[in-house]
């Protein structure tokens, strides 16, 4: 064996010795994946998809990309339009955490426009629209500066963590 081949194999032998070692050492644990253990991580579940219409808004066939996600358990739904959605206009302006909002049977709609895209996004309790809104729109926006294309396949998020608990 030739010089460096034999250092190789005394620095494969340490890393192995170093990871053996730490495996089996007390509170070496394995770790959850999430930086945030007691954090609500939103995951997406549909989507996107293409669809005419917010059922809960008819009549509507307004063209937009569809998403649902899972919080917790919970569902959280996004209707993303590629222009401002001109119904939401009306909505009072919200004081919660929304541009604006309606509250429907279903709970609270949020309605959110930027750039040239719009949003409601749907959720039955109004703490969880709340933290996961911020948390979406700011992903949101950050991937649409990386691509940048309305009209292509909106780049939502696959998985969201929930930085504020």
């Amino acid at each position: 064996m030739t010089r460096r081949g034999r250092l190789l194999a005394v620095v494969a032998a340490v890393l192995i010795a170093a990871v053996a070692w730490s495996a089996g050492a007390p509170g070496a644990a394995a770790q959850p994946v999430s930086t945030q253990p007691d954090g609500e991580i939103a995951t997406l579940r549909i989507g996107p998809v293409r669809r005419r219409g917010v059922d809960a808004l008819a009549p509507d066939l307004t063209p937009h990309w569809y998403a649902q996600y899972s919080v917790a358990g919970r569902e959280v739904e996004v209707f993303m339009f590629d222009a401002p959605f001109d119904r939401a206009q009306t909505w009072p302006v919200s004081g919660l955490c929304a541009e604006r909002s309606l509250r429907g049977r279903d709970g609270l709609w949020y309605y959110a426009s930027r750039r040239g895209w719009s949003m409601i996004v749907s959720a039955a309790d109004d703490a969880l629209l709340c933290r996961f809104v911020d948390r979406f729109v700011t992903r949101y926006e950050f991937f649409m500066g990386v691509d940048g294309r309305l009209g292509a396949v909106p780049p939502f998020p696959a998985v969201l963590n929930d930085p504020s608990r």
